[in-house]
């Protein structure tokens, strides 16, 4: 069984796990940077390359060229590092974007995360839509 799955740093900020990683290192005076040379809104350009590439044929391949070199600058340009900062904490309005984004991650995610509890700790209290986990965990019926 494969315990770690590796994913993407977009992923990580888009679902408040920045956010709610930093909350925790603003105590210790620290924070993960993520820091974007010459682009203002990476998130902004990668949904506009996204409605771009979904609009291109594969045999557009002077536009999907475009999109790639758009997409290695934007990979490039991003510096990921921890750093020692002055301030604690984050204004209002942040705190109630992150707050958002983790419960969306949560709720959305839900029955996968019970799935990875009761893989990895056997008594541990799980509940899954139904009332029943998988019978790939061990759940079989009697």
């Amino acid at each position: 069984m494969k315990m770690v799955e590796r994913r993407n740093w977009e992923e990580f900020r888009a679902t408040g796990l920045n956010w709610w990683t930093n909350r925790a290192l603003h105590l210790f005076g620290w924070a993960i940077v993520f820091d974007y040379d010459n682009i203002e809104n990476p998130n902004e350009e990668l949904q506009e390359l996204g409605k771009m590439l979904s609009a291109t044929t594969i045999e557009d391949k002077e536009r999907l060229d475009s999109i790639i070199q758009r997409l290695r600058l934007i990979h490039e340009g991003c510096n990921i590092y921890p750093a020692r900062v002055k301030f604690r904490g984050f204004d209002n309005k942040i705190e109630e974007k992150g707050f958002i984004k983790i419960s969306k991650y949560l709720q959305d995610n839900i029955e996968a995360l019970n799935i990875d509890l009761a893989i990895t700790h056997k008594n541990a209290p799980v509940v899954i839509e139904g009332g029943e986990l998988p019978e790939f965990i061990g759940n079989k019926k009697q």
